[in-house]
């Protein structure tokens, strides 16, 4: 349950960062999604203690992939 309340709290955070995103931003939200949604893979593997350091891992990775790709469109 807590894994999931990261993932949506992730999500939102990616969501609501523009108050006015631009195509450019947008793209990089929905990427950053598709991300975190291939990091928790089935929701019930997600509760697996060995499943945690691994799902904190790719969340960090798509977070970093999405701050990248925001900077990249403020160039």
């Amino acid at each position: 349950m807590r894994v999931a309340f990261l993932f949506i709290a992730v999500a939102a955070t990616f969501a609501l960062a523009q108050v006015q995103p631009t195509p450019c931003t947008t793209r990089c939200n929905v990427q950053a999604s598709d991300c975190m949604k291939a990091c928790v893979g089935e929701p019930k593997d997600a509760q697996r203690p060995e499943k945690a350091q691994h799902l904190m891992s790719c969340m960090k990775t798509c977070e970093d992939q999405n701050r990248q790709c925001k900077a990249s469109c403020e160039k």
